[in-house]
């Protein structure tokens, strides 16, 4: 019998084989209601619901009890109303930035659902998240605010002080009735070494039409940029973000993939970004340019897949304390300057953890440089 993991990637390629057909059902033969209902639990904890769901349509709904089918069902419409209900939130947002000449850029959610699935229902997703400049802030939460989102961060004691820039990259902003989260943010990355003024992520922008409405999202190659840093900075723990890359790269055939390498190596994490090519064309054989295919064939990334590959099986319990994980990340930056500016990063840069410890006037916020490390030190060592 397949692993659930592996049951999923056969889910989640873009055409299946008489032969990968034939492996699947006779897996299913195999399972007892039980085993599908954990195989269900899997796929949905792996954000690739849609994909399974639509798999089991094409080719395996004859295999299957009523209950689990009627179960399939409800799982899927949950999944969908919900899409469109958080779609038809980004639309009213951007209305209403747009009524008060406030830029936005969604990324994520809907927005990738867009540009890689073509549709917002075939990709799962359960929040907004949306890039705004600095200044605009103020402008946006109260958008928000209006609309019944609560920050989930005091964001009046933190940002008369500049604090909440200082230090986060994002603001999560909940709404109790709807019980979703728009996460709101001015930089991509933090404690990182990875820079937003690199990307340039406001130039360039794309229009997209959702539901309608005409929409700027980020630049094919900051999106694709973005989306596979993202994944390596998370150690790539859902399998809905390597489905992501190969149906982004499917879906977009012009994109400037020397522009994508150009600004990797000036953030020095161009190793970062090329491990989830590589994992795209592992598990789903995503068409590359032959440079590229060439780059991922010359990186030695058979330890980390491994890992990797233990994580979405669910072999490690929990996922990687921060430590690890950074110590992970570290290896995978392109030389020892990216590696030790990294490293100098996460352990002095402050952040919302810092602050939560002790408020400190304006004067003394250098103090919380000092502060961080020894935090660090207190959770890790003793």
């Amino acid at each position: 019998m397949l692993s659930n993991l592996q049951f999923a990637i056969y889910c989640c390629k873009t055409q299946l084989s008489e032969d990968d057909v034939s492996i699947l059902k006779n897996d299913i033969q195999e399972r007892d209601d039980e085993s599908i209902r954990k195989l269900i639990n899997f796929v949905l904890s792996q954000q690739v619901f849609p994909q399974f769901h639509r798999c089991i349509i094409n080719h395996a709904t004859e295999l299957l009890s009523q209950p689990i089918m009627v179960e399939l069902e409800e799982y899927n419409l949950s999944i969908v109303v919900s899409n469109i209900g958080i779609t038809g939130e980004l639309i009213q947002i951007h209305k209403l930035c747009a009524d008060r000449s406030i830029r936005i850029l969604p990324f994520k959610g809907p927005a990738m659902a867009i540009k890689a699935y073509q549709d917002v229902g075939s990709r799962q997703f359960s929040d907004l998240d949306i890039l705004i400049e600095r200044q605009d802030f103020k402008s946006f939460s109260d958008i928000l605010s209006s609309r019944g989102y609560k920050p989930l961060y005091p964001i009046d004691k933190y940002k008369s002080k500049n604090v909440l820039f200082k230090m986060n990259n994002d603001c999560p902003f909940y709404h109790g009735k709807k019980n979703f989260v728009v996460e709101v943010h001015w930089d991509f990355f933090r404690k990182l070494a990875l820079p937003t003024r690199v990307f340039e992520p406001w130039k360039n922008t794309e229009l997209v039409n959702i539901k309608g409405h005409n929409v700027s999202i980020l630049s094919p190659e900051n999106q694709l940029l973005y989306h596979s840093l993202h994944g390596s900075k998370h150690l790539w723990e859902k399998l809905l973000w390597i489905v992501d890359l190969d149906r982004y790269i499917r879906s977009n055939p012009d994109i400037n993939w020397n522009e994508i390498l150009r600004k990797a190596r000036t953030l020095g994490a161009q190793r970062l970004f090329i491990l989830g090519i590589a994992l795209s064309h592992e598990y789903f054989d995503t068409p590359l340019p032959q440079e590229i295919e060439r780059v991922c064939k010359n990186q030695n990334f058979t330890s980390i897949s491994v890992l990797i590959e233990s994580v979405l099986n669910n072999e490690c319990p929990g996922t990687l304390d921060s430590i690890a994980k950074v110590g992970k990340l570290i290896t995978l930056r392109d030389n020892p300057y990216f590696k030790s500016k990294m490293i100098l990063e996460y352990v002095f840069k402050p952040g919302i953890n810092e602050r939560e410890m002790i408020i400190l006037p304006k004067q003394l916020f250098f103090l919380y440089w000092l502060l961080r490390p020894l935090r660090l030190a207190k959770d890790y060592l003793f």
